[in-house]
């Protein structure tokens, strides 16, 4: 416990009237209801990041949808090879959502991240037992995005820094169906 007395004192209690006089001028509020505007923008922020939340997982619906129509069969493999304009963080969620709509698929996607990129590649447990293996392919597709990156059979990332070459790295996958 600290305590304050005297002039330190005044000037600590002027420096506090003075941090709550500026956020009352910011907050438009007498300083009598800044506490109930405080928490009626604390209110209006949780709901506007629950509607972009909500929006944000409708907008990754309708890319779900258009991106099962551009499927391709490729030597009797279904291939999904595509750049996204997702986060790279939800990489793997999406493609995992994007894996239960096709299941015996092979699956790319490609996203930037400023001057970087990822690739994520999901095989299906019917494409491993044929001898497709995610792993096998990332170490391939790497190199072409000036990275790196591993994983396991059914699922492997990778993270480069040319994301001008996704499209490259991905169109080069299908070479690689056998």
């Amino acid at each position: 416990i600290e305590a304050v007395t005297g002039p330190q004192a005044e000037e600590l209690v002027q420096r506090l009237e003075d941090e709550l006089e500026a956020l009352c001028q910011k907050l438009k509020v007498p300083s009598a209801k800044i506490q109930t505007r405080i928490d009626a923008l604390l209110q209006e922020q949780k709901e506007l990041q629950q509607q972009l939340k909500k929006f944000s997982q409708q907008q990754q619906e309708l890319l779900l949808t258009e991106l099962v129509q551009k499927t391709q069969t490729i030597r009797h493999t279904l291939l999904l090879a595509q750049v996204v304009d997702l986060p790279a963080k939800e990489l793997n969620g999406f493609i995992e959502k994007l894996a239960a709509r096709l299941p015996e698929a092979l699956i790319a996607l490609g996203c930037r991240d400023g001057a970087r990129c990822q690739i994520v590649v999901k095989v299906s447990a019917q494409l491993i037992q044929k001898g497709i293996l995610a792993n096998e392919l990332i170490q391939k597709l790497a190199p072409i995005i000036a990275g790196g990156g591993g994983g396991r059979k059914d699922l492997a990332q990778a993270g480069g820094t040319q994301p001008q070459k996704l499209h490259e790295a991905l169109h080069y996958l299908e070479s690689c169906v056998p």
